[in-house]
């Protein structure tokens, strides 16, 4: 089994709400080591992603230490600098974001090598990574081999200004976009941003999911940090939804890369059963 991850990849410089200070490769770099601490041996990883020269080799080398990746699908940019994202965490969970040195979208032959794949996760980093187009075609392509397409929105609600900051724009025709994947995934603040509204308690939750999956995607993933996660999913003629707490870790220290590695436990899970609830 082959398992594409399109993003990108970037370097995060942290603070986190208890104040301590650190750096480290992120984006999709969580979704590449959470599969890789998961998988099979018959399975390989396949990073989908523009890197620049300054940063090009180390990552390589930190990837392949995580098993079997082919690095056919990840673009030494000569004349960029890799991604740097500055994230000052003000609670577990809120935090702001400074994305500087944004690549360019991926490209048609890298799109090509993904969806050539058994499995395709989609994680926007920056939000550039493809356009709707470009995600219709990858699905249907991916369809058509009856293989599985993960979208987690992140970013593809957020524009970058010159300076690197974030604003927030929403998802225009949202229904276009979640239609192509089997599975969607997104967290309590990217929701209300999709649907362009305030999205409050489980019941709202469970409420705004089922509207999503009724455009189209098996299922429907709200994650809500220390509250848990909703899940809408589609079966037969009708759509369900179930209500999932959050585990009980103790002090959290930083949640950088959470989402990042439910969508890489979530996708692995359910290519092994293809049963919803219990990938969830």
């Amino acid at each position: 089994m082959r398992i594409a991850i399109l993003g990108t990849v970037v370097y995060d410089d942290i603070i986190t709400h208890l104040g301590e200070h650190r750096q480290s490769y992120g984006g999709i770099t969580y979704n590449v080591a959470a599969l890789g601490s998961l998988v099979d041996e018959d399975t390989e990883l396949v990073p989908i992603a523009h890197i620049g020269d300054d940063r090009f080799d180390e990552v390589v080398e930190l990837f392949q230490s995580f098993g079997r990746v082919s690095i056919d699908g990840m673009n030494r940019m000569p004349d960029r600098k890799t991604p740097m994202v500055k994230l000052r965490f003000t609670s577990i969970t809120a935090r702001t974001e400074n994305l500087l040195h944004v690549p360019p979208p991926l490209t048609p032959e890298q799109l090509a090598i993904a969806s050539a794949c058994d499995a395709v996760l989609v994680n926007f980093i920056t939000g550039q990574e493809l356009d709707a187009n470009a995600l219709y075609s990858l699905g249907r392509d991916v369809k058509k081999r009856d293989g599985h397409l993960h979208v987690d929105i992140h970013n593809s609600i957020s524009e970058w200004t010159a300076r690197g900051e974030r604003e927030f724009v929403g998802l225009r025709d949202w229904r276009k976009w979640v239609a192509q994947a089997m599975t969607v995934q997104m967290n309590e603040f990217e929701v209300e941003h999709v649907l362009h509204r305030p999205v409050r308690g489980s019941d709202e939750y469970l409420a705004a999911a089922a509207e999503i999956a009724s455009a189209g995607p098996l299922g429907v993933m709200i994650t809500l940090g220390p509250q848990g996660s909703v899940l809408a999913y589609r079966r037969d003629d009708g759509i369900y939804g179930c209500v999932w707490p959050a585990a009980d870790l103790g002090t959290v220290i930083d949640t950088t890369g959470c989402g990042d590695s439910f969508s890489a436990g979530f996708v692995w899970f359910y290519l092994q059963n293809r049963d919803m609830v219990y990938a969830n």
